[in-house]
């Protein structure tokens, strides 16, 4: 996720999400080792594939951890022979977040026990906080609203 103004929030069925890959889009350097891993385990794709690869990377704003993961992770799960360019780019690791509305339904269905594992925070660029569970606060370091 690029560093910006806003930060990216997708909507599912119940929850919101927003990809815990912060900070600048990938580096040569970035690049370069993401793509060594790659050819190394893909010895039999062409080396057109690898540009496009960078090229999209590049368009997409995927940072260097973004795009190294995801290829540690299409190592470990592709069915071999070959990947698609598609299974670099749909990989992503996400915090669910909560509306106040939705919190409120979810403490609803966890009999008023929702508060102690889900506490509000600030997501930059949106003006109203929303709600993620205390493990993923601690683990991404999200901005937890001070309580009053």
């Amino acid at each position: 996720m690029n560093e910006s103004e806003t930060t990216s929030i997708k909507s599912n069925q119940q929850n919101l999400e927003m990809s815990v890959y912060k900070g600048l889009p990938c580096t040569k350097k970035g690049i370069t080792i993401a793509v060594h891993m790659a050819k190394t385990a893909f010895k039999a794709l062409p080396e057109d594939f690898f540009e496009l690869m960078i090229q999209l990377a590049i368009e997409e704003g995927m940072s260097d951890q973004r795009l190294l993961d995801s290829v540690k992770h299409v190592i470990k799960t592709c069915p071999y022979p070959e990947p698609t360019i598609a299974n670099f780019f749909n990989y992503d690791k996400t915090v669910k977040l909560y509306t106040y509305e939705q919190y409120l339904d979810l403490n609803h269905k966890m009999a008023n026990k929702a508060g102690k594992l889900y506490h509000a925070v600030q997501i930059k660029g949106h003006s109203k906080p929303m709600w993620a569970h205390v493990n993923d606060i601690k683990e991404y370091n999200l901005q937890a609203v001070k309580k009053k």
